[in-house]
Formats: structure tokens, C-alpha cells, sequence
């Protein structure tokens, strides 16, 4: 019986070890993911939502964010998947609004000269008057930004918890740098009537 409740205690206290892998609780610094005592991080990250949602996951090997990171509406609906390699945001990013249509999908490449990283294949929605529209643009450049600023020129140095939406920036020949699109004022029919934050200025 006491080696019964030994291992039932040694199992709670690893799930609330597991549980307090937050985001927040680790240091995020240029790129790589460090837990307390700076040591380099190994393990999953998994915040959550006030009613106990997944609100966004991550894997980190040896510091660095590998493979697929995942985020989430309140509601539970998939809100975007990004692709890590090494620290390095890559391969292929998709965003779907909160009605579970697709916002946002591109291939994301190196770190461009302009800040931010380019894109190819990028493909943007939004509505106009109820109608869901899609645009197709073959090269790009997309740029996080937090609530208040765009990212100090690399994306992937901008803690993954502090990631408050991106611009897309023309990345063609003809219009090169123009400014499309900021991600923070594309939002389904049944949200674009609710109440929204209002959101600081950013410059780019």
C-alpha cells in the first residue's frame, strides 16, 4: 500500500511539473529557449486558456523550437501552425480565422535583408461585406510584431507568447517593400462585430 501511494504522489508531482512548463516561465533570448537557471530547455511548452483550453503548444529540443507550434482560438478552433527547424522558422505557416476558414498560408524561407523573413507561395483572405476573398502574391515578407512594435528584425528571436500578429510587406521586383497587409485588422464576419481592443500604432 505505501509503494502504492509513493508512485500516485511521484505521478502528481510530475503532472504539475509538466503543468508548469509555460511559456512564460521560460527566459526567450535571441532564438533560443532557457529555463531558469539558463540552462538550455528540453521538453514541451503548453499554456491554456482561463476555462482550461490549449491556448498554444510547443516542442523545444536542446533550446531550440522544433517542428510544429500550435495556437488557439478560446473556442478551441486551430488558429495557426508554424514550423521550427533548429530555432529557425521555416517550411510551411498557416493561419485560419476563427470560423475555421483559411487566413493566411505561405512557405517561409531565410531571414530577409529587410527584417522579418521571405515568403513565396503566400496566399490572404478576408472579407468584404459577408464575401470571403482570397489573394494569391508569389513572393513576400512577413514581419511579428508584439502589441506595441514590430519585431527587432529577426521573427525568430520574438518569444512565441508575445507574438501579437504580423505584416505582410510586397516582396516582388515591381513593388518591392509596399506594405499589404497588417493580420490584426483581418477578422471573420461573426468577430468583426464584437467589441475589439483598440490596437497601439505601429510604425514600420
Amino acid at each position: 500500500m505505501r509503494t502504492v501511494l509513493i508512485a500516485w504522489l511521484l505521478a502528481c508531482c510530475g503532472c504539475l511539473a509538466a503543468q508548469e512548463q509555460t511559456f512564460s516561465s521560460k527566459i526567450w533570448l535571441e532564438g533560443y529557449v532557457l529555463s531558469a537557471d539558463s540552462s538550455l530547455f528540453t521538453g514541451q511548452l503548453i499554456d491554456y486558456w482561463p476555462s482550461g483550453r490549449v491556448k498554444r503548444t510547443a516542442k523545444v529540443e536542446q533550446g531550440y523550437l522544433s517542428g510544429n507550434t500550435k495556437e488557439f482560438y478560446e473556442t478551441g478552433q486551430l488558429r495557426y501552425i508554424k514550423q521550427y527547424n533548429r530555432g529557425k522558422l521555416s517550411g510551411m505557416m498557416t493561419e485560419y480565422f476563427r470560423n475555421g476558414e483559411l487566413k493566411m498560408q505561405c512557405e517561409v524561407g531565410k531571414q530577409s535583408r529587410m527584417g522579418g523573413n521571405d515568403v513565396t507561395n503566400l496566399l490572404y483572405a478576408y472579407y468584404n461585406n459577408g464575401e470571403y476573398i482570397n489573394k494569391v502574391k508569389g513572393r513576400a515578407r512577413i514581419v511579428f510584431m508584439t502589441a506595441d512594435k514590430l519585431s527587432d528584425f529577426y521573427n525568430d528571436h520574438l518569444a512565441l507568447h508575445l507574438q501579437d500578429g504580423y505584416r505582410i510587406f510586397d516582396n516582388s521586383s515591381i513593388d518591392y517593400g509596399i506594405f499589404i497587409e497588417d493580420s490584426r485588422r483581418i477578422t471573420s464576419p461573426e468577430f468583426s462585430n464584437q467589441v475589439k481592443m483598440p490596437m497601439k500604432e505601429i510604425k514600420n
